[in-house]
C-alpha cells in the first residue's frame, strides 16, 4: 500500500512489469486512477502495468490503454522479464 508519489513510481518504472494498489479516489495508502493513467502518459519508456486492491470487484478501473489493467483475485497474469 501506497499513495502516489512520484519519486516512488519512477523508481518502480525500472521493472518492466509493475503491480500497483490503487483506488478510484486517492488516500494515503492508495494512488487514484487517474494519477496511475496520468503517470503512465509521462514521457519514457512504458512498461505492463497491473492494478490489484482497488476495492470491490465492480469498482475495477478500465484504462484506456492496453498496457494498464486491473486484475482480479486469482487471475493468471505474465510476467515480462528484463530482457
Amino acid at each position: 500500500d501506497s499513495g502516489f508519489n512520484a519519486s516512488f513510481y519512477k523508481f518502480l518504472w525500472t521493472a518492466p512489469t509493475i503491480l500497483v494498489d490503487d483506488r478510484a479516489t486517492c488516500t494515503y495508502a492508495h494512488a487514484s486512477f487517474d494519477e496511475i493513467l496520468n503517470f503512465y502518459n509521462a514521457p519514457g519508456e512504458q512498461r505492463q502495468v497491473f492494478v490489484y486492491h482497488y476495492g470491490l470487484e465492480n469498482e475495477k478501473s478500465t484504462f484506456p490503454i492496453d498496457s494498464i489493467s486491473a486484475i482480479s483475485l486469482g487471475q493468471d497474469i505474465q510476467l515480462i522479464l528484463p530482457q
